[in-house]
């Protein structure tokens, strides 16, 4: 803080009327000093430069030196937040969308086609990569396509089966639009501001109902993310192996982007993209 007690003459410089409040970018005071002694105002002014304060000095009639202190938070009422504490705050969600193959989705008739007969949905995506789909045995009673990668002929796809069956032959790279928003926490902030950025679970997917706690979102927001699909989808079984891969709903923790902005403030952007994530790449959701 500049120190006005640095005596150069025999006066120390007169605080004036000053004047503070908030705008769009934030709190700002304006304190005005003035001195006989333009040594003394001079000294003020070097003060200010070094500790990167705006200022403006003017020299008037009668060997008058006036300087305006323009502060980039509320130096006069520390009740409306000093500069260690100050943060304009703003929160917004971005819409975005994701192109994603329909057999490697969590489409619902792909889940059922999971859930009504094994191997059915494995044998697709073998056809698929084959280029084999035209190739099939079909039941004579039912009308039904059997398995033939996965089982043997007595094994014979369900209806919904036959439904994906019938997507990919008139369009085998059928993929589905899934929603992605990205959620947006930005702030304005002082050099002094006490809570800079941190990289904690940076990388991390975190669940819905722990990203409201603890991540600080506030409950007055004009969008609701705990409406957003929170209920994993089951298990899907990987081929013959015995084994399942699970995916979890959540918001992955990206780096934080700081930088300086005008007026002497720092610009702290958090950012998490909302999705179903495998959690044998990203663990399970925080």
């Amino acid at each position: 803080m500049i120190n006005t007690q640095k005596i150069l003459g025999n006066t120390t410089p007169q605080q004036q009327p000053y004047s503070y409040g908030r705008r769009s970018d934030g709190r700002w005071s304006k304190v005005i000093y003035a001195s006989l002694s333009e040594a003394q105002i001079n000294n003020i002014a070097a003060q200010a430069d070094l500790l990167g304060i705006n200022y403006e000095y003017q020299n008037n009639f009668g060997s008058r030196s006036e300087i305006t202190l323009d502060y980039n938070w509320n130096f006069i009422n520390t009740a409306f937040n000093a500069a260690a504490t100050e943060a304009e705050e703003t929160w917004e969600i971005v819409p975005s969308k994701v192109m994603k193959p329909l057999l490697e989705s969590n489409n619902q008739l792909v889940l059922q086609a999971i859930a009504d007969a094994y191997g059915q949905v494995e044998d697709l995506r073998f056809r698929v990569s084959e280029a084999t789909l035209g190739n099939y045995i079909k039941d004579p009673s039912s009308g039904l396509i059997a398995i033939q990668t996965w089982g043997t002929a007595a094994n014979l796809y369900s209806a919904s089966g036959m439904q994906l069956y019938q997507i990919l032959l008139t369009d085998p790279q059928a993929a589905v639009e899934l929603p992605a928003p990205v959620m947006t926490h930005t702030k304005i902030v002082t050099a002094q501001y006490i809570n800079p950025a941190t990289f904690t679970n940076i990388g991390n997917v975190i669940s819905t109902p722990t990203l409201i706690t603890s991540e600080g979102i506030p409950g007055g927001l004009l969008f609701d993310i705990a409406s957003l699909p929170s209920t994993n989808p089951p298990p899907q079984p990987i081929g013959i192996t015995g084994y399942n891969q699970v995916f979890n709903y959540g918001w992955l923790k990206n780096a934080p982007s700081v930088r300086q902005v005008a007026k002497r403030k720092w610009s702290i952007t958090q950012t998490w993209d909302y999705g179903l994530w495998n959690t044998s790449i990203y663990g399970n959701a925080l």
